[in-house]
């Protein structure tokens, strides 16, 4: 392939990575940017300072990368770049890889790729597989299948113990009210639940009770509601936790 006719758009760290990586290969990209001069000394790769709003002449490039740190940017150039050259090979670098899959549709010679995506990859690969061996090349990837995660949910400690302390509360104001109120058990418990629900239709009140049963039934409300706050507070988030886990594509 002739000269400079690797464009890449953007002296990012993918993009500097990326004109290394080039020159171990045997080409000589042309790195372009706003920047008055590159972060690091070009070596095997060339500079220029380009104002992102004007393209350089692409009738001599055959492949290039838009990898700025920015999708705005990157998507504004990927569509200047196909209406400057319709058979231009292009590679852009996108946060949001849902973007560059909705690209990809309408644009030809395109494919993009996700650093974060990418990172979180080998992240995941790297705890559930084994180390490399020394004499591997740091440059190499393998291209080994993500492992899936299939532990099974289990409900939070937390909720199993608001859940319990629910189960006990009621279970020893139901034995108090039976004995201090004369209710029966059926009433008794049906009574402890209409309080701690706070539904309390007014069939059996504390009116006429002793001063003991009314603090205790205060006692109870109170500690029913807090409880019950605390309870939807902790189902709440785990739910949302492991939406969140489906979200990131670790569990089917």
């Amino acid at each position: 392939m002739p000269q400079k006719d690797i464009l890449i758009f953007g002296a990012t760290h993918v993009g500097l990575r990326l004109a290394r990586r080039l020159v171990k290969e045997g080409f000589s990209p042309l790195v372009l940017d706003e920047l008055p001069s590159p972060p690091e000394p070009a070596q095997g790769w060339s500079y220029q300072c380009l104002d992102f709003s004007d393209l350089p002449p692409l009738k001599e490039a055959r492949l290039v990368y838009i990898v700025t740190d920015e999708d705005k940017i990157n998507i504004r150039m990927a569509l200047a770049v196909r209406s400057a050259n319709p058979n231009l090979q292009m590679v852009i670098s996108l946060t949001q890889s849902r973007l560059g899959q909705k690209l990809s549709r309408h644009l030809s010679h395109f494919s993009f790729v996700s650093p974060p995506e990418l990172a979180a990859k080998r992240f995941a690969n790297a705890i559930n597989l084994p180390m490399p061996s020394s004499s591997s090349s740091p440059c190499h990837f393998e291209t080994t299948a993500e492992p899936q995660l299939r532990q099974p949910w289990r409900l939070d400690p937390l909720v199993i113990r608001a859940i319990l302390f629910f189960a006990v509360l009621a279970l020893f104001t139901t034995i108090y009210f039976h004995e201090a109120e004369s209710l029966s058990w059926i009433d008794s418990w049906y009574f402890v639940i209409t309080m701690m629900t706070t539904v309390g239709f007014g069939d059996i009140s504390l009116r006429n009770a002793t001063t003991l049963s009314k603090v205790i039934g205060t006692l109870l409300m109170i500690a029913s509601v807090t409880n019950t706050a605390i309870l939807f507070a902790l189902i709440t988030d785990s739910l949302l936790r492991r939406r969140l886990a489906l979200s990131v594509g670790r569990r089917r």
